[in-house]
């Protein structure tokens, strides 16, 4: 290489350098600043996703499930846990309190706008007296609470709604909580022989935002820690945002444990190996290039990343520290010392280095078929850094080489001695054919037991402590906060009101069997017009006309009946208007003008009544919501599966061009027996397998390859290591980093992240035992 060329190549170096850092600035800018990632799982979904997942997305945004938070402060003596409640106030948080007292306000304003509807609005108890014509028994209820004051509209008054019809309407759609309030309006519970002051409220910011988050349990968690410890108030907390912070505090945990050990480990081999820094700093420039280039690409394309590409864009660690690994060792015995032996290194690793790069390249590339949002930016994010980091090589490798060639330290030397011996078995073609039998033995055995796990909630890995809270707060209040729910679509509000009248017919039923406990639908709210018009015919007939004389006469009163004064002449209640909170969320308009309405169950113990209950009736949807999340990731897995073979077609194609069909096949063959090995091992060890299991199995596919790339194209020789070959040195290290960078995982208490480490720790040494003695001779022998 001449000087003029040289030039050249160190500008196209420094100008590769630059433009990775102005990658990094910009991940760092979309990332930290702009908050670009996204963290809800329906952003997963491809734009034409189920209607049952778009009904569960909007039900969620509605109840903002993911912003609410509840806090309990209890003790003995109610002013010490009123003044503790005091105290959290004081907190500067991210989090404003709804106040009871405007809830209410708010619910007493919307009561007296129903009230010029009242004719029309019947509790249900009450219209089942009329529909059986036992009208003297509201008489009679009438008569006995004729004293009583109506807390709503103020004083009785006997000419407008006289038999307590409109009050007992409004106490049919509170549910029996436990909750009282004190003298000064603050609710409380009372449990336990214990005060239980209530704070209610709603985030300012996202539950899964690192601010969020660091406020919780930086100021949060630890004031209410000292509570409990200083004034001895006891303390019971729910709310996704509490999950998220114990999920970051264990992750964090896990990370500065197994993440530690596994970053030491590999700085201490490498060290010991290469006896020099040069190799860790050249590692860590490939791996982060790979990084906030793959990301920098990933977000310039889909102005935003998932957490779960993000997670999976970090595998790359696996795949681009092999380059970073097989330069080095490509280094050693150069012969020549001059300045331009640093620059033929490369020549070494041809073409295994960018034949494995750009098969790993297109079979990541394959991933973009999939029409999942979250697939195709795993795919980009994945092929972009495996391509920046093979260009880092390309342009920074150099100068990390010194242009005299060094001798191998004796570490080295040994475990390619070791390695060597490891290869002399794959020489016996009974031994290669022995353990092919046995690794497909194991795929077979394996897939005989084989099973899979999809449940949503098994990957949560919740806090058993916060579980164990949430659970006291709803028997406390007597509320169960649930994920199912009845969907009835419709055209209009009418229709979609009379098909919920009807459900709720079968739904008493189903509370009578103890098929569920309770249920909340806006028909009860707010009426069809057509059921408006049947209850004021009912009011009218069944109890004005025939009841209102005795009534009257047994309160010494003359009894008029005026039907402007009763409502019976006002228009029926058509719009809808502002609902409050807790009958907003029952409905929704979409934009393609249909209108959604829900119902939501509690205590639900039979799946198939409800089943049932839903097949008798058109437009309505039985939805659970941890179901339908489980059905998400049961479809992410069957489609990771499916693509795990495109992609091993992808590269069979890629070889195949490059040596035909049947030396493609000898490539990938003892890649393929450890893919169908691991997979046996997890099944016979009892585990099902899930997403993440499959994520695993990809990277083996694409790190694997390279395995037997790098080896296939060894020269065949008995005493390599003399002649400056130390490829199995090269490769028996890239495989102990992956396992120290992902296979410790499998250690993580987090079932998602123990699946992936399990499956690759598994995958990797099998792999990499394989190749090595199929090809840690070379191809040379058949």
């Amino acid at each position: 290489m001449n000087k003029q060329l040289r030039s050249f190549y160190a500008l196209l170096s420094w100008s590769w350098l630059l433009l990775i850092l102005t990658f990094a600035a910009y991940d760092i800018n979309a990332l930290l600043t702009q908050k670009k990632v996204q963290f809800d799982l329906m952003a997963l979904l491809p734009e034409n996703r189920s209607e049952k997942m778009k009904v569960a997305h909007q039900l969620m945004e509605n109840f903002n499930l993911m912003d609410r938070s509840l806090i309990l402060i209890g003790h003995q003596n109610p002013a010490i846990a009123r003044a503790a409640l005091g105290d959290v106030r004081q907190l500067s948080l991210p989090l404003k309190e709804q106040k009871t007292a405007v809830m209410a306000e708010e619910y007493k304003m919307f009561f007296q706008k129903l009230y010029p509807y009242r004719a029309g609005l019947l509790a249900e108890s009450d219209r089942d007296y009329l529909l059986k014509g036992k009208g003297e028994a509201l008489v009679q209820r009438a008569l006995s609470n004729i004293m009583l004051p109506f807390n709503v509209m103020g004083p009785l008054q006997l000419n407008k709604d006289p038999f307590f019809l409109y009050p007992h309407f409004i106490a049919s759609l509170t549910a029996p909580l436990s909750i009282e309030k004190d003298d000064k309006d603050e609710v409380l519970i009372k449990s336990d022989g214990k005060v239980w002051y209530l704070f209610k409220a709603q985030l300012t910011e996202p539950a899964f935002s690192f601010k969020t988050q660091k406020e919780m349990t930086e100021t949060l968690l630890p004031f209410l820690d000292q509570l409990h410890q200083t004034q001895g108030v006891d303390i019971l907390k729910t709310g996704a945002v509490f999950y998220a912070a114990a999920g970051a505090a264990q992750a964090n945990k896990e990370i500065s444990q197994i993440g530690l050990f596994s970053v030491l480990g590999i700085i201490l081999i490498l060290l010991l190996v290469f006896r020099t820094m040069k190799p860790l700093i050249f590692a860590s420039l490939v791996v982060s290039s790979g990084l906030v280039g793959g990301l920098a690409a990933c977000l310039f394309i889909f102005n935003s990343v998932h957490i779960l590409a993000l997670v999976f864009g970090c595998s790359l660690v696996g795949v681009t520290v092999d380059y970073a690994l097989h330069y080095f060792c490509a280094t050693y015995h150069q012969e020549i010392p001059s300045p331009q032996n640093r620059f033929h290194v490369l020549k070494r690793l041809m073409p295994a280095l960018p034949l494995g790069v750009f098969s790993s390249i297109l079979g990541y590339s394959l991933l973009m078929v999939a029409p999942f949002p979250g697939i195709q930016q795993m795919a980009v994010l994945a092929s972009g850094g495996l391509l920046c980091s093979f260009l880092t090589v390309c342009f920074l490798g150099p100068f990390f080489v010194g242009h005299r060639g060094k001798s191998v330290p004796s570490l080295g030397v040994r475990l390619q001695g070791y390695l060597d011996k490891l290869a002399d078995v794959g020489q016996w073609k009974k031994a290669r054919l022995t353990l092919s039998i046995l690794f497909l033995s194991l795929f077979l055995t394996g897939a005989s037991v084989l099973t899979f796990e999809d449940d949503v909630r098994r990957f949560q890995s919740l806090d058993t402590r916060l579980k164990s809270e949430e659970e006291r707060i709803q028997s406390m209040m007597k509320v169960d906060h649930g994920s199912r729910f009845l969907t009835i679509v419709g055209p209009t509000l009418e229709e979609v009101l009379q098909i919920e009248e009807n459900l709720g017919l079968e739904l008493e039923n189903l509370k009578e069997s103890k098929n569920i406990s309770s249920y909340r639908s806006l028909a009860t709210l707010i009426p069809s017009k057509k059921r408006q018009e049947e209850n004021r015919h009912l009011v009218e007939k069944g109890l004005y006309e025939k009841q209102g004389s005795s009534f009257a006469q047994s309160l010494g009163l003359e009894f008029l009946m005026d039907a402007k004064e009763l409502g019976l002449k006002e228009p029926l209640l058509e719009e809808l208007g502002d609902l409050p909170e807790g009958w907003k969320e029952l409905i929704h308009f979409s934009s393609e003008g249909r209108v959604v309405g829900q119902i939501l169950l509690q205590g639900v113990n039979s799946f198939q009544a409800l089943q049932e209950l839903v097949s008798r009736q058109e437009g309505v949807s039985y939805i659970d919501l941890p179901h339908e999340y489980s059905v998400l990731f049961a479809s992410y897995r069957q489609i990771m599966m499916g693509l795990i073979l495109a992609v091993l077609c992808g590269i069979m194609v890629v070889l195949s061009l490059w040596k035909g069909m049947k030396e493609s096949v000898r490539i990938v063959l003892p890649v393929v027996l450890s893919i169908l090995a691991t997979i046996g091992i997890i099944s016979l060890s009892g585990v099902a397998i899930n997403l993440f299991h499959t994520m695993g199995l990809l990277l083996i596919l694409c790190i694997g390859i390279d395995y037997a790339l790098f080896l296939y194209c060894r020269k065949s020789s008995e005493n390599l290591a003399q002649k400056g070959d130390f490829l199995l040195l090269a490769n028996g290290l890239a495989a102990l980093t992956t396992i120290l960078s992902f296979g410790f995982l499998s250690f993580s208490q987090t079932l998602a992240i123990h699946s992936f480490g399990l499956t690759i720790f598994i995958g990797i040494v099998l792999c990499f035992c394989l190749t090595t003695v199929f090809f840690g001779k070379g191809k040379g022998y058949g």
